[in-house]
C-alpha cells in the first residue's frame, strides 16, 4: 500500500507539473499573438551601470504601431561613428537620459537626428552622435563624457538634464560630497545571479515581460514615487542631490573648456510643473507628489546656477512642455513633434552662440540665412 500510494503521490506531482508547463507555454504564446510586448533591451555596463544591447537589430512592438531598434557596437541608439573624426567635419555630442533615446520614436526623427539635418550645410559638415539612455543619471553622464565621450572629438557637448535626474542621482548613489569636493565612483558592481536571471527572462518571454510592467507600473512604481523624498516638499536630501547635480555640471564644463569644446547643456522640465493638463492627468493615477505651483523649483535653482556660472544653456520648458501635442501623458517622454521642437531649439541655441563667438573656432557653424528657422 505505501508502494501504491507513492507511486500515486509521485504522478500527481508530474501531472501538476507538466500542466504548469503546458499553462505556461500557452499564456506565452497567446501574449505573443496577441499582446504587443516591449522585451528588455537593456546590459550590463561597468563604466556606466547600463545600455542598451550592443548591435540590436529588432522590431519593438507597441499597441498602434512598432518600429525598428538598432544599436551601435557601444549599445547606443546611434548609427556607427569611429571615435576620430574626418578632417573638416564638425560633432555635437548629445548625452543624456530617455529624452535622448526616445526608444518610442523612429531612429530617423529622433532629435539629434533632426539637428544633424538641420546643422548640415553646402559649406559646413556636422555629425551628431546620441549617447541616451533611458534612465542614466547626471553622475552616469559625467563618467561617459571623461570615460569615452570625448574620444569621438566634439565641437559642442550638449548634455541633456531631465528634472527627474535629482531623484536618479540618489538612485545609484555613487556620487557623494566631502568637504566640499565631489567624489564619484567610476564603476559599477556587476549584477547577482538573480538579476541575471530576471534581464534574460526579460528579454525572451513576452508573458514575464507583461506580468513585470504590470508590477513596474501599476505597484513598485506608484509606491515608490508616492514615498520618495520629495514627496513630502524639498528637504535637505533635495538640496545635496542638487548640489551634486549642479557640481557635475561645474565639472563638465571646465572640462570640456580645457578639451577645446563648448558646453551646453538643455534643460526638460517635469511636464506636470508646466503642463495643467498632465498635471491633472497624473493626478487621477495619484503620482502627483508636490503641489503644482511647487514643481518647477529644481529648474528654477538650475537656471539661476546656469546663469550664475556663464554656463549656455537652453530652456525647452516651455515651448515643449506646455503643448500636449509634443509629449505623451502617459510617460511624459517626447513625441515625434516633441523631437522636431527640440531640434529646431537647440539649433537656434547654437545658431545664436555662433553670432555671439563667431571667433571661436572650436563652435563655428556655417548656416545659409533661410535655414536659421527651420520648418
Amino acid at each position: 500500500m505505501k508502494i501504491k500510494k507513492t507511486l500515486f503521490t509521485s504522478c500527481n506531482l508530474s501531472l501538476l507539473i507538466a500542466s504548469i508547463i503546458i499553462c505556461i507555454v500557452l499564456l506565452e504564446l497567446f501574449v505573443r499573438a496577441f499582446i504587443p510586448v516591449s522585451y528588455n533591451y537593456w546590459q550590463y555596463n561597468r563604466d556606466f551601470h547600463h545600455t542598451f544591447i550592443n548591435n540590436l537589430d529588432i522590431v519593438r512592438n507597441y499597441w498602434n504601431y512598432s518600429l525598428d531598434f538598432k544599436t551601435d557596437s557601444h549599445g547606443f541608439r546611434s548609427k556607427e561613428f569611429p571615435y576620430q573624426k574626418q578632417k573638416n567635419l564638425n560633432r555635437v555630442l548629445v548625452i543624456g537620459d530617455s529624452i535622448t533615446s526616445s526608444v518610442s520614436t523612429p531612429s530617423n526623427k529622433i532629435y539629434t537626428s533632426l539637428l544633424q539635418d538641420y546643422l548640415n550645410t553646402s559649406t559646413s559638415q556636422w555629425e551628431v552622435i546620441n549617447r541616451g539612455i533611458e534612465a542614466w543619471s547626471t553622475d552616469i553622464e559625467y563618467l561617459y563624457l571623461t570615460k569615452e565621450g570625448y574620444e569621438y572629438e566634439p565641437n559642442i557637448i550638449l548634455l541633456q538634464l531631465s528634472q527627474n535626474d535629482v531623484t536618479d542621482i540618489v538612485v545609484y548613489n555613487i556620487t557623494s560630497i566631502k568637504n566640499n569636493t565631489l567624489i564619484v565612483k567610476d564603476w559599477f558592481e556587476p549584477p547577482s545571479v538573480s538579476q541575471k536571471i530576471n534581464r534574460y527572462i526579460n528579454r525572451y518571454s513576452a508573458a514575464y515581460r507583461i506580468i513585470a510592467d504590470f508590477y513596474n507600473n501599476q505597484i513598485k512604481d506608484r509606491n515608490n514615487e508616492l514615498n520618495f523624498y520629495i514627496n513630502e516638499g524639498y528637504t535637505p536630501d533635495f538640496y545635496t542631490a542638487m548640489k551634486k547635480i549642479t557640481m557635475l555640471i561645474e565639472v563638465m564644463n571646465k572640462y570640456a573648456a580645457k578639451k577645446g569644446s563648448l558646453f551646453v547643456v538643455a534643460i526638460y522640465a517635469d511636464p506636470r510643473a508646466v503642463n495643467k493638463e498632465y498635471y491633472t492627468f497624473w493626478n487621477k493615477m495619484q503620482k502627483n507628489y508636490l503641489p503644482y505651483q511647487e514643481l518647477k523649483k529644481p529648474i528654477i535653482l538650475l537656471k539661476d546656477f546656469l546663469v550664475k556660472h556663464k554656463i549656455e544653456y537652453v530652456d525647452t520648458s516651455n515651448s515643449i512642455n506646455e503643448t500636449t501635442d509634443y509629449i505623451s501623458l502617459e510617460d511624459g517622454h517626447l513625441s515625434e513633434l516633441g523631437n522636431k521642437k527640440m531640434a529646431e531649439l537647440i539649433y537656434k541655441k547654437i545658431v545664436e552662440i555662433n553670432k555671439k563667438n563667431n571667433k571661436r573656432k572650436t563652435c563655428v557653424v556655417k548656416t545659409n540665412t533661410k535655414r536659421d528657422t527651420p520648418k
